[in-house]
């Protein structure tokens, strides 16, 4: 049995501001990217993994029913899993969660919007499973990043 469980909250759950602040202790690029008041006001989901054994919130992953201008499908916003527990599947099932949320809340697949290579591997690999609809804009990381600072 592994030692992930995983939960998805509404956005104004502690537990999902919980997950939010974790990432904005261990790494504030990410947390700036991702998780900043003008992403988080779009968010109605949040899954988030734990680890059963320490308790501690590993990563979470965020749903928004539709873009930052009110529009389109619904959008997996932001991914994010502590380093140490990356390349586990974690990412992959923290967005299998929102997309099954996505379907059942909003009667759609969410679509994904890829800044960075493993994000857009992320994707990919979810896509798979279900009809997600993948937005890449890896090739502008640079830009993005100047974004996010």
């Amino acid at each position: 049995m592994s030692n992930i469980a995983y939960t998805v909250y509404p956005s104004e759950y502690y537990q999902a501001e919980e997950a939010r602040e974790m990432v904005k202790r261990i790494d504030e690029f990410s947390y700036n990217c991702l998780f900043t008041d003008a992403y988080w006001c779009h968010v109605t989901f949040v899954a988030v993994a734990h680890d059963r054994e320490t308790l501690g919130i590993i990563g979470l992953a965020t749903l928004a029913p539709w873009d930052s201008n009110g529009e389109g499908a619904p959008k997996i916003i932001g991914v994010y899993v502590r380093s140490e527990y990356r390349q586990q599947g974690i990412a992959t099932q923290l967005d299998a969660l929102l997309c099954e949320r996505s379907f059942l809340e909003y009667g759609t697949w969410p679509c994904c919007v890829a800044t960075t290579r493993h994000g857009l591997l992320l994707a990919k690999s979810v896509q798979r499973r279900y009809s997600l609809a993948v937005r890449d804009l890896s090739s502008f990381k640079a830009f993005s990043r100047r974004l996010c600072e």
